[in-house]
């Protein structure tokens, strides 16, 4: 589960944030992170849906504040 923890990591979501997004208990994350514990699918599934919303949500953030900066630059000038 390395690469869970590296999507996560990437993404500079806590395990306590991707948890209760996901709707998992931090604690089994974290494990799983370890390779101690085996997600169920379910768990996988709801894990990798919340990964994707939040880059999702930071590509839009990241767009929004690439059209504010263009626009102040064009008022600017």
């Amino acid at each position: 589960m390395n690469e869970l923890r590296e999507q996560r990591r990437s993404l500079r979501m806590s395990q306590e944030r991707l948890a209760r997004r996901a709707g998992i208990f931090r604690y089994r994350l974290a494990l799983a992170e370890l390779g101690d514990v085996e997600l169920t699918p379910v768990e996988v599934e709801r894990l990798e849906s919340a990964l994707r919303r939040e880059a999702r949500r930071l590509r839009e953030v990241t767009l929004e504040i690439e059209r504010t900066a263009s626009a102040e630059a064009i008022a600017r000038s």
